[in-house]
């Protein structure tokens, strides 16, 4: 016989002649003339005509992120599967949010996952690493200054 009556013999050959995925292709940092480094790992979609060159300055933008440390990974905040704080959102360039991972997501287009790294914050550290890494994902972009206006979101 071929196999049992589930078809469970079968199932296991067909699993078995898929080949295993490739090695996940490491991704290099890009460093920007500030001294900002960045690594996209999905370029997100364009979005509406006001929104295709992704964030600028003084757009209104929303994310999911995670700040940690560089050196020891230490967790400094994260809004991802919080389900009351699912985005952090702002004003580029008002002075809310840093201005080197800022940098680091201009021209970012909506759905984009980018990490933002290697920017020091000694004022914020007393001790140890005190260089901080920014996982973002970019879930809303607004031209404009209406800050208090819901920012457009995809999920």
């Amino acid at each position: 016989t071929t196999g049992d009556a589930s078809g469970a013999a079968l199932r296991l050959k067909q699993l078995q002649a898929i080949a295993p995925p490739p090695p996940k292709k490491r991704i290099g940092w890009v460093e920007l003339d500030s001294g900002v480094s960045y690594r996209e790992f999905d370029t997100g979609i364009a979005g509406t005509r006001a929104i295709r060159k992704g964030v600028q300055n003084g757009y209104n933008v929303g994310a999911i992120l995670t700040i940690r440390t560089l050196s020891e990974d230490l967790l400094i905040y994260s809004n991802r599967g919080n389900n009351d704080l699912d985005e952090l959102s702002w004003k580029v360039g008002s002075g809310d949010f840093p201005k080197g991972a800022e940098e680091g997501m201009i021209g970012m287009r909506l759905g984009s996952t980018t990490q933002i790294g290697k920017e020091r914050y000694e004022e914020a550290f007393r001790s140890g690493d005190a260089t901080l890494v920014f996982d973002v994902r970019i879930t809303g972009i607004q031209p404009g200054d209406n800050r208090q206006g819901k920012v457009s979101a995809t999920r």
